[in-house]
């Protein structure tokens, strides 16, 4: 069958958005693309429905894009839809030097590239086996081929493939290693095919890990899971504080298994994913999210924008998420739960018109399981490649590992920054006492000890917001407690074995309890340094407290929670009682109308009825005095007062007819304009009520409310210096 020959005509009713075909052959089903050509213009529309009648079979039809300004007229012909204007219609536009080449369109075989421009956020699901990870692996060769920076938090070990050449040939794709683009932390123990230890990430500076075309693997398989959050929540920070000020290149940072890290049961690491999803984007630290059970997910992570690419996906609650949060119409609940291994449904911001089906495309490096070890299936020429690259590294950052240096004295502070001593709460003879105590046949020895202050910071910062736009008031606080021996994690609340807590309720000294050294700040505390210390935890602390508030447009009204469905309930009771106030403004004016109407209805029609029995009795006196005027005619008795009297009379029913005629018309316009009134309620009520399905029905806006420094309290910031022993025990018996 040729391209040009129709395959159906358009039938039955016809809107500008929709229409029905029937089939005139058997070659069409659901979600295919058809074409149509009317007055010089060609429409793109999407088949949502397919039925089969006793006449064959009948398609429903959407149109997509801008479609005709009248309904297309019955008869018109439908054709399979040409490469080029699909393209146009679905927004595939961008081509290999804008975008990456993700796979191909189901059912079409044209090629899908998505543009980067349009990639911040990125939400990859799917249950096990339905080609996530395999996803993931496409997306980052793609990225190293644009020199783009990866990171990765592999908490399976599945990613090291991305050193190896895939082994099946595919005639879309060449095998490659981006072995010389990778760079693996983990436990040689656990995975020997990484190239540096996960202790080497403390001394690691940021723009070792984000380096332009190289992906940086944070192997965590074998790691326990405590173990696990405290990495992730170290290097997180360590990237977004290095984004915020530049120090990096822009980034994406693909997070797999992200609801162990930011799921609903709050962890250390939820703050920092929270954080990176709605602040990073405008710094170039772009979030993917990857996980099988986006219900475990934080909501509010999953509650904001970005490109979803969905894989097969079964469990009720998980499509219910993602056809919320991916912006997903009811009729795509069945799709993805049938889709095959390796499809997916991609919509979002990088998807401008409608979502699309696609085919992943083969990889180039070779897909890994948990636990994949490289060594395991690299040539003799790549192992020495992989070696040399470890021991390179290996050199690298440990050569930047140094001893703590110290002062004798306490070191010259800014004096804007206030500073205090902890009490010792050691005495060495106490020690000795107590292990003598526990183990009397030892002879237990303490020597060569050191007294050691470390320094720390203290700090409390309150945000007081008040906005108009949107109507939004509140306060909220952040204290924390940080080592300062290497640089500053603002998200501490102890340091050296000591609490916020702690610290808050012990009286510091003035003066250091004993002579001892002192540990050299990792931070700058001079002046100059103590301002750029106080404006890095203002912008620190303005993104931590950073609340996310949902926004009415059609009430104005604002949240003061992050439970969307709370709020969307809220605004339904906020809609409908602004509702009934205004039917019950509108019923009280209309009911005092509508009284005065019935009222003078009454008051008229009661004139009309003592009118009409006057008129009644008239006509009666009439009647009587025209017989006693012929009586007394036959008998020649004087008849002119009686005529007069019949004239007067007769006068008088003329008038009252006239009068009853007017008041029947009166009546009949009060009768109308009562009709017209209850008319007019009726539209107006059909107006409120959809005044009400407006509101109700409008799209709640999501928006990151986030302290400005004027918005911003410093109630405390001091530098504590914590006194530590180091000594040598020895023990004989």
């Amino acid at each position: 069958m040729s391209e040009e020959e129709a395959i159906g005509v358009v039938e039955g009713d016809i809107s500008v958005t929709r229409f029905k075909f029937k089939a005139l052959t058997e070659d069409v089903g659901l979600n295919d693309y058809v074409e149509l050509r009317c007055e010089g213009e060609s429409y793109v529309a999407l088949i949502t429905n397919v039925h089969r009648t006793v006449d064959g079979i009948v398609c429903e039809c959407s149109l997509i894009g801008l479609g005709p300004r009248k309904p297309l007229p019955v008869g018109t012909k439908v054709y399979r839809v040409s490469e080029e204007n699909l393209r146009k219609s679905l927004g595939l536009t961008t081509d290999e030097k804008k975008g990456i080449y993700i796979g191909r369109l189901i059912g079409y075989g044209c090629k899908v590239f998505l543009p980067i421009k349009g990639m911040g956020r990125i939400f990859i699901v799917g249950k096990p086996g339905s080609g996530k990870s395999y996803t993931v692996g496409v997306i980052v060769e793609e990225f190293l081929k644009k020199g783009i920076p990866v990171v990765i938090i592999d908490p399976h070990g599945e990613y090291s493939s991305l050193k190896i050449p895939n082994p099946s040939s595919s005639s879309e794709v060449e095998s490659k290693s981006y072995v010389n683009q990778v760079l693996e932390f983990g436990d040689p123990q656990i995975n020997p095919g990484v190239d540096v230890g996960l202790d080497s990430l403390k001394v690691a500076e940021p723009e070792d890990l984000v380096v332009p075309g190289q992906c940086t693997i944070i192997n965590l398989r074998g790691i326990v899971e405590e173990e696990q959050v405290a990495l992730v929540s170290e290097v997180l920070d360590k990237l977004f504080q290095a984004s915020i000020t530049r120090r990096i290149k822009p980034f994406y940072c693909f997070m797999d298994e992200a609801h162990r890290f930011a799921g609903k049961e709050k962890r250390s690491t939820t703050e920092f994913v929270k954080r990176f999803a709605q602040e990073g984007r405008k710094f170039g630290a772009n979030l993917v999210v990857v996980t099988q059970r986006p219900q475990l997910l934080d909501t509010t992570v999953r509650g904001l924008v970005g490109t979803w690419i969905i894989h097969r996906v079964t469990d009720p609650n998980d499509i219910k998420i993602v056809l919320e949060s991916g912006g997903l119409g009811k009729k795509w609940e069945e799709i993805i739960q049938w889709l095959d291994k390796g499809e997916a449904v991609i919509t979002g911001e990088v998807v401008e018109k409608v979502p699309i089906l696609v085919k992943i495309r083969a990889r180039e490096t070779m897909h890994g399981a948990p636990g994949f070890n490289p060594l395991d299936f690299a040539e003799p020429e790549l192992k020495d490649k992989i070696s040399q690259r470890i021991r390179d590294t290996k050199r690298r950052l440990i050569s930047r590992q140094r001893d703590e240096q110290y002062w004798d004295t306490p070191p010259d502070i800014t004096p804007d920054l206030p500073q205090g001593f902890l009490p010792m709460k050691v005495e060495v003879k106490k020690i000795i006492d107590e292990l003598s105590s526990r183990c009397p046949y030892l002879s237990i020895e303490l020597s060569d000890y050191k007294l050691e202050y470390k320094p720390a910071l203290q700090y409390e910062v309150r945000a007081q917001v008040n906005r108009r736009e949107p109507n939004v008031n509140f306060q909220r606080d952040l204290a924390g407690f940080t080592p300062l021996t290497e640089g500053f994690n603002l998200t501490r609340m102890d340091a050296y074995g000591v609490t916020f807590d702690e610290v808050s309720s012990t009286t510091l000294l003035t003066e250091p309890p004993s002579k001892g050294r002192y540990v050299q700040p990792g931070v700058d505390l001079s002046e100059r340094g103590f301002k750029r210390l106080l404006k890095g935890l203002k912008v620190n602390t303005s993104m931590r407290l950073a609340q996310v508030v949902y926004y009415h447009p059609g009430l104005g009204y604002a949240s003061q929670t992050s439970d969307k469905k709370a709020f969307i309930e809220e605004c339904r009771r906020e809609a409908k009682r602004l509702i009934e106030n205004e039917i019950k403004q509108e019923f009280d004016g209309f009911q005092k109308i509508l009284e005065n109407v019935r009222e003078e209805y009454k008051r008229k029609r009661e004139i009309m009825m003592k009118s009409m029995d006057e008129l009644e009795e008239l006509t009666k006196s009439v009647k009587r005095l025209k017989s006693e005027l012929n009586d007394a005619r036959r008998s020649s008795k004087p008849a002119r007062r009686i005529k007069t009297m019949v004239e007067a009379k007769e006068e008088k029913i003329e008038k009252l007819k006239k009068k009853i005629a007017a008041l029947e018309e009166e009546l009949k316009e009060l009768k109308r304009y009562e009709e017209s009134l209850l008319q007019d309620w009726n539209t107006k009520m059909n107006s409120i009520k959809d005044k009400y399905m407006n509101l109700e029905n409008t799209a709640v806006r999501s928006y990151v409310i986030q302290p400005s420094s004027k918005e911003l309290e410093v109630t405390l910031l001091q530098l504590v210096w914590v006194p530590t022993f180091k000594t040598i025990l020895t023990v004989s018996s």
